[in-house]
């Protein structure tokens, strides 16, 4: 007998005793790595993390000190920005179809890539895809 059949026999013919073991080596196994995770924090002395109640407190713990950090971000779109309201714009179902399918040719004719140049890019053009990113955030 192969492998394969040994194994299928012994799911149709013991299955409850199959699984039963299995699920003794997978409680077995989750408690031998629980004691290893804590002797392994006990040792270095890491403390449990605890979900912050805010997002400004998980700001304040993860980057205490970012003022004098060379490397902060500071936001690509300034604060003052006013707030521009969505207006939808409505179209008539041809103008809706003739657009989806001017999407349709354009995204057929994309490509994704798996090699990059080794052209340097503008910092201004790093700086409008930032801006570009943060505008849906």
């Amino acid at each position: 007998m192969n492998p394969i059949s040994v194994t299928v026999w012994a799911l149709e013919s013991h299955c409850f005793i199959v699984y039963s073991v299995l699920a003794a080596c997978f409680i077995a196994l989750s408690v031998f790595h629980k004691n290893r995770l804590q002797a392994c924090e006990n040792r270095i002395g890491v403390t449990k993390k605890v979900a912050p109640n805010s997002y400004t407190e998980r700001r304040e713990r993860d980057r205490p000190d970012d003022e004098d950090d060379p490397d902060y971000l500071i936001s690509a779109i300034p604060e003052d920005t006013p707030h521009v309201p969505f207006k939808a714009i409505r179209r008539s179902s041809e103008e809706i179809i003739k657009r989806s399918r001017e999407y349709y040719d354009l995204m057929a004719t994309r490509r994704t890539v798996r090699s990059f140049s080794t052209e340097p890019i503008p910092q201004e053009v790093l700086d409008n895809i930032v801006k570009t990113a943060g505008m849906y955030y």
